[in-house]
């Protein structure tokens, strides 16, 4: 059969951050995030592992990130931190 691996995503709150890990054996392409609203791309260029944080603000806090790879498979999450 096919194997299609998707990205994965890992999203811990670190304090007042939003810390995103993303990781894919085949290789990342880019990663999009929408966080409280405002839309955010990252290339990854091919990167098996990418860590990012993002600053919260007060109150809820709202993330969508998605992770593309090489292959166009796509993971997507979403959270809500409250800081």
């Amino acid at each position: 059969g096919i194997v299609t691996n998707k990205p994965t995503l890992e999203v811990v709150q670190d304090g007042s951050q939003f810390v995103i890990t993303a990781t894919d054996e085949v290789g990342l392409d880019k990663l999009t995030f929408i966080l409280n609203g405002q839309g955010y791309l990252v290339r990854a260029e091919g990167a098996k592992e990418k860590e990012f944080r993002y600053d919260l603000e007060e109150g809820d806090n709202t993330l969508e990130v998605t992770a593309y790879n090489l292959d166009g498979h796509t993971e997507t999450f979403n959270a809500i931190c409250h800081n």
